[in-house]
């Protein structure tokens, strides 16, 4: 009697692992088996790449089903959020061949039963048997990806929170390539049957923000440095052009490089004018190269340098003028050699512009040209330029 219970005990636990494990058959195809996901968010369109290998006499696949599956379980129904309607079949993509010889051009992807989640794939020409470990893959293109949801509607979230959830695709191959007998799954036809796991995530939102940067550099130039097709007098500095001794009806000329380092996505525009004219501590002035009784001198019209040709003391009788040769932006100044703009208190004028951000490797040299006549009073003159960059964000 003992005997007998211990042999009942015996064949049952045989009974109960059976009902839970299903062999393959003695084909062996579904060894080594994956599938894995070109786009893995929940909700987002994804090709399904799946790679099995072959054990020895395995039969070539005629007919594949591929369920897509909440559970695991052989009876559990497709996640309804997902969708197949727009499943394609990919030829040679990323895998070797159903067939294991990479020749796909004789598979078509049935798509009868994609409302429940499940699709066929035929291959029409095929061999009897392969080699043992025989890489075979296919590609299904097109599928949207279910949820991150409870049964039946997307993949069962993880225990912890709705970071990532799991479904499956129950892969079942066949050696016919009839659709009415996989659907049926008759079992005489079916070489193997693999279910396989995968998993939709969230996704994580990556942020940033970029911080805003500027670098203004003005940089002196030296003494006998060529400057709008001149000769500088002196060195200058960031901060001091030192026109020196000017004599009458001879000009002088400084310069100064400057630099612009920004990230601004629209560029920036650098301007410069006169804080204060030049001016003496007598009451005498320097006035901004504009006077021209033919063509008045603007910025936006420069023109050749010119002696100053007042007659009366301060009044066009000393001038002072500015170059740039950065005015590829900057109206009338397309063509900006040999000619000069006013250096004014009362207008701001663009020396260097770009639309673009910029690394600031690349100067633009500023020419600045000072004269006086006879009529300009022998006196000491001072005044403080200014330059100013806005970036345009």
């Amino acid at each position: 009697m003992k005997t007998f219970k211990k042999l009942a005990a015996v064949m049952m636990s045989i009974l109960f692992v059976m009902m839970y494990y299903t062999p393959a058959s003695a084909a062996g195809l579904a060894t080594v088996a994956s599938v894995s996901l070109s786009e893995p968010i929940a909700g987002t369109g994804s090709s399904y790449v799946f790679s099995m290998k072959s054990a020895t006499g395995s039969k070539v696949p005629k007919g594949i089903k591929m369920s897509w599956r909440t559970t695991a379980s052989n009876g559990a129904q497709q996640p309804t959020s997902g969708a197949w309607n727009n499943a394609t079949y990919a030829a040679g993509t990323a895998n070797a061949g159903i067939r294991g010889d990479a020749l796909d051009a004789a598979v078509a992807l049935d798509k009868t039963d994609e409302a429940t989640g499940t699709l066929y794939l035929t291959i029409s020409t095929r061999t009897t048997e392969m080699a043992a470990n025989t890489t075979i893959g296919w590609t299904v293109s097109g599928i949207t990806n279910a949820s991150v949801a409870a049964p039946p509607v997307g993949c069962t979230p993880n225990p912890t929170n709705n970071s990532s959830g799991t479904c499956f695709v129950r892969v079942q191959i066949y050696d016919t390539d009839t659709i009415a007998t996989m659907q049926s799954e008759t079992a005489g036809n079916i070489i193997d049957t693999v279910t396989l796991g995968y998993a939709v995530n969230a996704g994580a939102e990556v942020t940033a923000k970029v911080d805003p940067a500027l670098t203004f550099t003005v940089v002196g130039v030296d003494a006998s440095s060529v400057a709008n097709g001149q000769t500088t007098a002196a060195r200058t500095e960031f901060n001091l052009l030192p026109f020196g001794n000017l004599g009458v009806d001879t000009p002088k000329y400084l310069a100064q490089d400057i630099y612009t380092k920004t990230n601004a996505n629209n560029g920036y525009t650098v301007t410069a004018k006169m804080v204060t004219q030049m001016h003496s501590a007598f009451g005498n002035d320097i006035d901004p190269f504009v006077e021209d009784k033919d063509d008045p001198i603007t910025w936006g019209a420069p023109a050749a340098w010119q002696t100053p040709d007042g007659v009366v003391a301060n009044t066009d009788t000393g001038w002072i003028g500015m170059n740039t040769n950065n005015g590829t932006n900057i109206a009338g100044w397309a063509a900006p050699a040999g000619v000069w703009g006013p250096l004014q208190t009362a207008q701001a004028n663009a020396v260097r512009t770009s639309l673009t951000p910029d690394t600031g490797v690349g100067a633009t040299r500023i020419t600045f040209a000072l004269a006086a006549n006879v009529y300009q009073p022998a006196d000491a003159y001072a005044g403080v330029l200014e330059y100013n960059c806005v970036p345009i964000y």
